[in-house]
């Protein structure tokens, strides 16, 4: 499988971003890319909590989801 080159320029600010979170560099450039070029929403659906109508980015079934705000499973609402 082909794997690109970042640009030697890049390399350090990714480092130092990859520090400051504790993440790997790898997680890092995934994070940037990802939201970008995938849509992980089925039916490009949004899904907020019930109870404070923040997003929720993981969705544990069609009703229910876990919102980071409320540190909970919830009820969610699909947009």
């Amino acid at each position: 499988m082909y794997s690109p080159k970042i640009k030697d320029d890049l390399i350090p600010i990714i480092y130092r971003k990859a520090q400051i979170t504790s993440k790997s560099m790898t997680d890092i450039v995934d994070d940037l890319l990802r939201p970008q070029l995938v849509d992980d929403t089925p039916d490009n659906s949004i899904y907020k909590c019930h109870s404070c109508k923040t997003e929720v980015d993981i969705v544990v079934s069609d009703n229910k989801g876990y919102c980071e705000h409320c540190e909970s499973v919830v009820f969610v609402d699909k947009s």
